[in-house]
């Protein structure tokens, strides 16, 4: 992410995956510009910043391919994600990818820092929210219904814990509702790089 301050040079800055909602303060006439890298993306911190300090806030194409140079992709890991993101348990998904469920563990705990279990519950949120999205007629508890939880309270609870609000705070957040169902990991809507 890159933070321009008016009177200071870009400041530009690596964060790790966020497993839960996070608050950040900007300086008033604070500008940012800031990149969603693929779940399981490895990024050389060091080269990346080291070069990210000629960049321009606005220049992405030297930018995208900066992070080219930086980053790869784990073709296993992309596979297993995207099994995750479109099965309905995380058995299922080891299942249709020929692995064992601790295989799956392994692989997604060293390569991305997290469980087969959180990457399923967050693709089921931004799936629930794209949901919300085209469907604002449906009833809460149709939705949550829908998505697999036990109960619209289910469905609360990890929206707070993912989001930092309730669903139905986001369904009048429509600003904050279109970020999140823009392509992205489990949205049902990626891209290549998503």
């Amino acid at each position: 992410m890159g933070v321009a301050v008016p009177g200071a040079p870009v400041q530009w800055h690596v964060y790790a995956l966020s497993t839960q909602a996070e608050t950040i303060e900007l300086p008033v006439g604070a500008r940012m510009c800031g990149y969603r890298l693929a779940p399981g993306t490895v990024v050389d911190t060091t080269a990346l910043l080291q070069h990210a300090h000629t960049l321009d806030l606005e220049d992405f194409s030297r930018t995208k391919a900066l992070l080219s140079d930086a980053t790869t992709l784990d073709l296993r890991v992309q596979e297993s994600l995207q099994a995750l993101a479109t099965s309905p348990t995380v058995a299922l998904a080891a299942g249709g990818l020929g692995v064992s469920q601790r295989t799956l563990e392994r692989l997604l705990r060293k390569q991305t820092g997290q469980t087969p279990t959180f990457w399923r519950a967050l693709a089921r949120l931004r799936q629930t929210a794209r949901s919300l999205g085209l469907h604002a007629a449906w009833p809460l508890a149709e939705v949550a219904a829908a998505h697999c939880y036990a109960d619209q309270a289910h469905m609360n609870l990890a929206f707070r814990r993912w989001l930092g609000c309730s669903p139905a705070r986001l369904q009048r957040d429509t600003q904050r509702l279109d970020l999140l169902v823009q392509s992205g990991y489990g949205s049902g809507n990626e891209s290549a790089h998503g």
